[in-house]
């Protein structure tokens, strides 16, 4: 999840950073756009709502390669220890 978070936090500073840049305003509210997929996310991975807000992540770090793969990684192993869980029966994670 640390992963998962990190990137996000990456792909807020790009935002940040590109949103100063007068020429490039309209890339950037594209991007808050999907940065705003991560940081929710994020928010609904770490208060438990796993496959949906780690789904929320991989949409939105996918469009921003190179710097949304960490988010992208952090967000399939969050799925993929969903999976091994419900594969013991623990129902979901």
């Amino acid at each position: 999840m640390l992963l998962l978070v990190t990137g996000s936090a990456l792909c807020v500073g790009l935002t940040l950073t590109i949103g100063f840049d007068e020429d490039l305003r309209l890339l950037a509210v594209l991007i808050a756009v999907l940065t705003g997929f991560q940081v929710l996310g994020s928010l609904l991975v770490i208060f438990g709502k796993r496959v949906v807000g780690a789904r929320l992540v991989l949409i939105g770090s996918l469009p921003m390669i190179p710097i949304g793969i960490p988010a992208a990684l952090g967000a399939r192993r969050v799925l993929d220890e969903v999976e091994r869980a419900k594969g013991r029966g623990c129902g979901e994670a």
